[in-house]
């Protein structure tokens, strides 16, 4: 999603705005897929606030990278919920 903020241009990775919602999306690494049972992650974003948007954003990565790196270090992890992580951690 890009932003124009004055003369500033932001991007932030892994959002698409419908509408006034703005989603986290992020596509299921094909190594992992078969653990997965849809091919996306997708989340609502609570805000309508650039800058939390931002910052929710960072957090749901950081969140969804560390899973799938447990995830390929070992076979028995199975994926948790991202969101309620997300929601727990905050």
């Amino acid at each position: 999603m890009k932003v124009s903020i004055g003369i500033l241009l932001v991007t932030i990775p892994y959002t698409y705005k419908r509408g006034k919602v703005t989603y986290y999306q992020r596509p299921v690494p094909r190594d992992l897929a078969d653990r997965y049972s849809s091919k996306l992650i997708k989340i609502k974003v609570d805000t309508e606030n650039i800058r939390l948007i931002a910052k929710q954003v960072e957090h749901l990565n950081r969140v969804v990278e560390a899973e799938w790196k447990a995830m390929r270090s070992s076979t028995d992890i199975a994926p948790k919920t991202i969101r309620g992580q997300a929601v727990q951690a905050d």
